[in-house]
């Protein structure tokens, strides 16, 4: 399948207005083709209840793809427990399909790079993204292990050198950067200094990429705001940002 617009936003955490209300400028003008990217925390994939497993069927029944990474508020136990399928080159876990088998609710899961075809008049064309979900939860101690947090919020050592060897065989070029929290220059301004120093392992991870790699804008959520870091470097949360020219649906 060749996809035809790409859009972007922050963390959903499972809240059913994000999906579910049709009068949002992005509902308005999302069609069959398109693309919407979550920048973690994505939350529908928590308790498996039957109000949650409806929500899943809707988003899956909307027009365009929906595709995940994850973040650290997410139930690891449950995402694992779907095989793990191949999607335009990277690995993925598919949630949801359409009636006729195509993919349309999609975790994309650590250190991968997708090739995503595009609809483009004349030669092919696609465009590459990398992902990396995770973060560290500063909420963990009012959480309880297996019920509302997961040890797995945070990559492996495996998935960092799976990330690197995905990236290396791009010749260390992506178009896009989309993961759930943000490198370690970014999260010093945003906390004046005062990062988690738990998190640092991840952050430093990013900053490397960001002095190693050519892309051309990184996305991520964490933080819940929506700003621009940097040229190529934007936060979100609730807005929803058409993903190649980084522009406010509105």
């Amino acid at each position: 399948m060749k996809y035809r617009r790409f859009y972007v936003t922050g963390d959903t955490h499972g809240e059913p207005g994000r999906f579910m209300y049709t009068d949002t400028a992005f509902e308005k003008i999302a069609d069959s083709g398109d693309i919407l990217f979550i920048a973690g925390d994505f939350g529908f994939v928590w308790d498996n209840s039957p109000e949650e497993q409806a929500i899943r069927e809707i988003i899956a029944e909307k027009k365009y793809t929906t595709c995940f990474v994850d973040g650290n508020h997410e139930n690891f136990d449950l995402l694992e427990s779907y095989p793990v399928s191949h999607w335009c080159g990277g690995k993925v876990h598919i949630i949801g399909e359409a009636p006729d088998g195509t993919p349309k609710l999609i975790h994309l899961m650590r250190g991968q790079v997708y090739d995503i075809p595009v609809c483009a008049s004349g030669a092919e064309k696609s465009i590459s993204v990398f992902t990396m979900g995770g973060a560290f939860s500063v909420d963990r101690r009012y959480r309880r292990e297996g019920e509302s947090w997961w040890p797995r919020e945070m990559p492996s050592q495996e998935e960092y050198t799976e990330a690197l060897a995905n990236l290396k065989r791009h010749h260390n070029r992506v178009d896009y950067l989309l993961t759930h929290t943000g490198r370690e220059r970014s999260l010093d301004i945003f906390f004046l200094g005062r990062r988690n120093p738990n998190e640092m392992e991840l952050n430093h991870f990013l900053e490397q990429l960001h002095e190693s790699i050519s892309f051309t804008h990184h996305y991520f959520g964490h933080l819940h705001d929506d700003l621009d870091f940097t040229e190529k470097e934007t936060l979100l949360w609730f807005q929803v940002r058409d993903m190649i020219t980084n522009e406010i649906i509105e």
